[in-house]
């Protein structure tokens, strides 16, 4: 069975590999989903969630630095919200990401409310 979704990585500002799928859907203009795991979870979560509405959206699942299959940070200090904002705005910036709708749990839903702070006018919905 082919994978209904596309592996993608980045490098952080501290050099620290990023890992997120993208599953490809929806059409020109509508805002994309992005799901954002909990605290001890990773971008596997939304699996059936991104496969349900991938026809119809295209998703974006990361996975937080030091979980699934992204990089460790060398410095532990490194592991707060601020850098994870930095870290998502990076994301959104790579993945082009103008218009979405964040789905957070946990962590992700902590973010979510951070990136509707701080990108107001990407932010199409957000569900926690």
């Amino acid at each position: 069975m082919q994978n209904r979704w596309t592996d993608h990585y980045l490098w952080t500002s501290d050099n620290v590999r990023l890992h997120y799928r993208d599953f490809a859907g929806g059409r020109e203009g509508q805002p994309a989903l992005l799901c954002l795991p909990g605290l001890t979870r990773n971008a596997r979560d939304f699996q059936a969630l991104a496969e349900r509405f991938a026809p119809r959206f295209r998703v974006v699942t990361p996975s937080f630095r030091g979980r699934g299959d992204s990089g460790y940070a060398r410095d532990p200090l490194s592991y707060v919200p601020l850098t994870y904002l930095q870290d998502l705005g990076r994301l959104l910036d790579e993945a082009q990401l103008s218009s979405l709708i964040i789905i957070g749990t946990s962590l992700g839903g902590l973010m979510g409310l951070l990136l509707d702070g701080t990108q107001r006018s990407r932010i199409a919905g957000l569900v926690l």
